[in-house]
């Protein structure tokens, strides 16, 4: 081996002196950066006797100083050949004293720890004064280049403009005076007001970078501006939606029975008024030439209705009655979804925040037929921006699976709320396997559910089966996947909230004493044999439901005005008038 190389480190007044072995970075595996000792390798062996070249790296042939706030000396521009160079600490116990080294196991062990944390914080040291160096450097440069300054430079600054200005160190030889910013071990402590501006104002990645967002089947990739990652607005910012022309076609649900008839009449006679056409469920044309027979309304009015069918185009939604009438009308379109109207006419109406007793305006506004004044919108908390507020709810996609593939004539689901598969009738738990399917098209296990039953919930379904269960409460403009377990036979089986990239695979196992039940949304409700299950995924087609205030007010009062969430009377002060106040009184007399 080479004598070592003695060499000083100085860091804003403190100084590091260490000696060095220089390894080639070729023969030094560089993928991590970890430090092989000798004996850890195999017995007999030599591992640091060849490949050890003495370098002359220029970071270690001088002295340094950093340059301070008040100087602005950038310091030396290293090259990636010098940098690529690792440096290994000479206390490495030399070859040989393999033998003595076998002998004493612990002061081995020891004497490498040591070793290694002066190597740790010696490159921290390194990389964290060249960082800074680097950042003061082009702090300076922007300030000199916005003042315009023309002042002709001295031989000294220009010789310090490609590293650090050697000749004055070495007439003053010692650290330059300056403020008490350093960097100390592994731990960047930062001790200057003008420190902490350069660290907000930190650059980023020198070489062009590219976001690229995968959904597993097709990628877009956009460029990292100044290698800056940033979240230039939120993902749940409120949405608007623009009518390029009044709707044609409105589409009116309404509750089951009669008892909303006269509501759904006023709406259909004020749409055709507005000249588009409506359309309505078969029972509901029933119900309204039952009308027109009593004398209740013309017949006219049947000419400009038509029945809703499967392949009818709808361009606005408009449901009057409860959370029942939304997710009926989210089963009626399984796919493409038209922007949803909803009058809170039910029992809970925790998706419908629109009253009845405004419709005209509602309708108007919603058709953009008038817009919405600046005193409304400031109530309301909404944009400036013309148009419509909505809140795009995420939707799952479910199909059943048999022998590992998709069941065959099977469209699958589209779920507002949620996906509970259960043991049914049977007096035994559930076992059902919980699998991911990767990006490979490969299974998974995330782990095995044994309980009476399992609730797959969007956002919008966290407040309803799902909170019941002891899930979360989510804002619908999140996308997650909520997945609680009902009534689990284990106190450890908490509920988890999963991304909206997730695709779950849910399995009854082999092993398992009975099969189980699975429904969507409350429908469409049927057994799952053994081996066979159901593949989750987020659906691409949203609901868009129309908002009358922003998303974050309008979700807490659905939460305080349905739940009752968070409704207790107020702890009493304790002040003269009080009753508990009183009681002392009477105590102390």
């Amino acid at each position: 081996t080479h004598p070592p190389t003695h060499t000083h480190i100085y860091t804003h007044q403190k100084v590091f002196s260490m000696s060095f072995y220089v390894v080639p970075s070729h023969s030094v595996p560089r993928a991590h950066g970890r430090l092989h000792h000798p004996s850890g390798g195999k017995t007999g062996s030599t591992p640091w006797s060849t490949g050890l070249v003495r370098h002359n790296v220029s970071i270690l042939r001088r002295r340094t100083w950093l340059p301070v706030a008040s100087k602005p000396n950038p310091l030396f521009l290293f090259d990636k050949s010098e940098l690529a160079d690792v440096v290994v600490p000479n206390k490495l116990p030399d070859h040989k004293d393999t033998n003595k080294l076998e002998t004493n196991k612990k002061a081995i062990k020891s004497e490498v720890e040591k070793n290694e944390e002066a190597l740790r914080q010696y490159t921290s040291i390194l990389a964290a004064s060249l960082w800074m160096a680097k950042a003061r450097t082009a702090a300076s440069a922007e300030a000199s280049s916005s003042s315009g300054s023309s002042s002709a430079q001295t031989p000294s600054s220009k010789a310090s403009a490609g590293g650090i200005n050697l000749e004055e160190q070495k007439q003053n030889n010692q650290a330059p005076v300056g403020d008490q910013t350093y960097v100390d071990g592994s731990t960047e402590t930062i001790h200057s007001e003008a420190d902490r501006l350069l660290a907000l104002n930190r650059p980023g990645c020198q070489v062009g970078v590219y976001l690229v967002r995968s959904d597993g089947h097709s990628c877009s990739r956009q460029a990292v501006v100044d290698g800056v990652f940033r979240l230039s607005h939120p993902s749940t910012q409120q949405l608007l939606i623009n009518w390029q022309e009044a709707p044609r076609s409105v589409f009116v649900l309404k509750k089951l029975g009669t008892n909303l008839l006269g509501q759904a009449l006023e709406v259909i006679v004020l749409v055709i008024k507005e000249g588009s056409r409506v359309l309505v469920e078969p029972s509901v044309l029933l119900e309204i030439r039952d009308a027109v027979a009593d004398g209740q309304v013309t017949a006219a009015i049947l000419e400009s209705i038509t029945v809703f069918g499967p392949s009818s185009q709808v361009d606005l939604i408009m449901c009057l009655g409860g959370d029942g009438v939304i997710l009926h009308a989210s089963s009626l379109f399984q796919g493409p979804c038209p922007p949803l109207l909803g009058f809170n006419l039910g029992s809970m109406g925790f998706l419908a925040p629109h009253t009845f007793t405004g419709m005209k305006k509602t309708v108007a506004e919603a058709m953009m037929l008038s817009s919405i004044t600046d005193d409304e919108k400031y109530k309301r908390n909404l944009s400036s921006c013309e148009g419509v507020p909505i809140t795009l709810r995420m939707r799952l996609h479910a199909e059943i699976w048999t022998n590992d593939k998709p069941k065959e004539n099977c469209q699958g689901f589209h779920i507002l709320n949620e996906l509970v598969i259960d043991r049914g009738p049977s007096s035994f738990l559930s076992m059902i396997e919980c699998y991911e399917l990767t990006l490979n098209n490969e299974l998974r296990l995330l782990t095995k559910v044994q309980a009476d039953g399992l609730i797959v919930s969007t956002a919008t379904g966290s407040t309803a089966y799902s909170v019941s269960a002891g899930g979360s409460m989510v804002h619908p403009s999140v996308p997650a996947i909520l997945v609680t377990p009902i009534c689990p036979h284990s106190l450890s089986f908490r509920p988890v909230v999963l991304p909206d990239s997730a695709r779950i695979l849910l399995r009854v196992s082999e092993d398992a004493r009975s099969t189980a039940w699975v429904c969507f949304d409350g429908k469409s409700r049927q057994e799952v044999k053994r081996g066979d299950g159901v593949l989750i995924k987020m659906s691409e087609f949203p609901v868009p439901t129309i908002n009358w205030g922003d998303q974050m007010s309008e979700f807490v009062g659905s939460l305080v005005r349905c739940l009752n969430w968070n409704d207790r009377e107020e702890q009493k002060p304790l002040t003269e008038s009080s009753p508990l106040a009183t009681i002392f009184q009477k105590t102390k007399s």
